[in-house]
């Protein structure tokens, strides 16, 4: 023991050092410069899906990639799980036509989920169901997009940046993912970007003939 943990000791009182502080995610600056009033834009379209480790609730939120300009990034839902996962299979099925892919991540419910929508999201590689290295390269495509001021996130949900701006990084393969008491949206948020980003599914795109 050190001599002043020998004269703490003395004195009646003991004030145990902390080695390792917990380090943020995302930098508060940088998300707020990310912020933005405008309409959501219109182009290639995904939904991230995240299931909380606790199992209290399920995270759903949405990515557009416009043909041109930065991606935009929404909180859609949060609700506990005791709401069950109806009103997300009806929902998700009413918008396959409409996105290139779903992004699903988590342990309770995920795989409900995934039987519930598949006799909609029957496409090969329309439902993702990511490994520890996806998550990582889900954060890192985030991330770098909000360095890069290449997405945006809609200035009135302010559910998004609380999660945003106090998820922490959590080791995962080799890597590191968004953790905290509060990480479900934001892990949902850079699910549904990765999954715009990487899909080679884009409905919105018209078969050119000639």
């Amino acid at each position: 023991m050190s001599p002043d943990g020998f004269a703490r000791e003395r004195l009646g009182w003991w004030s145990p050092v902390l080695e390792h502080a917990a380090e943020y995610a995302i930098d508060a600056a940088v998300w707020d410069s990310c912020e933005s009033g405008d309409p959501r834009p219109e182009g290639k379209t995904a939904y991230g899906v995240k299931f909380t480790p606790d199992g209290a609730e399920v995270c759903l939120c949405g990515a557009v990639i416009p043909p041109e300009g930065p991606a935009r990034i929404s909180l859609i839902e949060r609700a506990p799980t005791g709401r069950g996962t109806q009103w997300l299979a009806d929902w998700l099925r009413e918008r396959y036509s409409r996105a290139c892919c779903v992004v699903i991540d988590g342990r309770n419910g995920v795989d409900v989920l995934v039987e519930k929508i598949a006799d909609t999201w029957r496409m090969r590689g329309s439902v993702i169901r990511p490994t520890a290295r996806d998550v990582v390269a889900a954060v890192s495509t985030l991330t770098n997009a909000l360095d890069e001021r290449a997405v945006t996130w809609y200035s009135m949900q302010p559910a998004l940046r609380e999660s945003a701006v106090t998820s922490i990084k959590r080791p995962i393969g080799g890597g590191w993912g968004f953790g905290g008491e509060n990480s479900g949206p934001i892990e949902a948020a850079s699910l549904a970007l990765w999954g715009a980003r990487t899909s080679k599914r884009d409905p919105n795109r018209r078969m050119r003939i000639g």
